[in-house]
């Protein structure tokens, strides 16, 4: 015979911890929804506040909302979409495993470039250009520098 678990104590819980817990979900909730006049008074824009969102406090309503003009689709029909979209996805993953896929180890992978690299070699023009702009950016910090303090005395 299983024991029964009284429902004061289920999920660990005793009738005081709800109580508490609800307690402490509704005090803020309720809190929030305190109008009147010691918020008026406390809050220099509320006039303002009150007097645009009075107004709106209907909006949205579920008459507002178009009323439904056709019935809901039967089981069988939404069956068959769900099946489609099932057919669908097996045959694109029959078709992503068909794929023959070139991955290499990444490490592997990098030694080719290296090696293609090299073999290419580099331009002349290339080598003199970076020279070039590796003296460029030298004269430039250098002329970077802060002249000296001017002296005041």
């Amino acid at each position: 015979m299983m024991n029964r678990v009284p429902p004061q104590k289920m999920l660990g819980l005793r009738t005081v911890g709800v109580r508490s817990l609800c307690a402490m979900i509704w005090i803020p909730l309720a809190a929030c929804t305190t109008t009147g006049e010691a918020v008026q008074t406390t809050i220099s824009g509320a006039a303002h506040t009150t007097a645009s969102v009075s107004p709106q406090l209907s909006y949205p309503s579920f008459r507002d909302f178009p009323a439904i003009t056709e019935p809901a689709p039967d089981d069988a029909v939404i069956f068959g979409e769900v099946s489609a979209l099932t057919s669908d996805r097996n045959a694109l993953a029959a078709d992503v495993a068909a794929i023959e896929w070139q991955a290499v180890d990444a490490g592997t992978l990098q030694q080719e470039i290296e090696a293609h690299v090299r073999a290419v070699g580099t331009a002349p023009e290339a080598v003199s250009s970076q020279a070039a702009i590796s003296e460029f950016l030298t004269r430039a910090r250098e002329r970077g520098h802060a002249p000296p303090p001017v002296d005041r005395r």
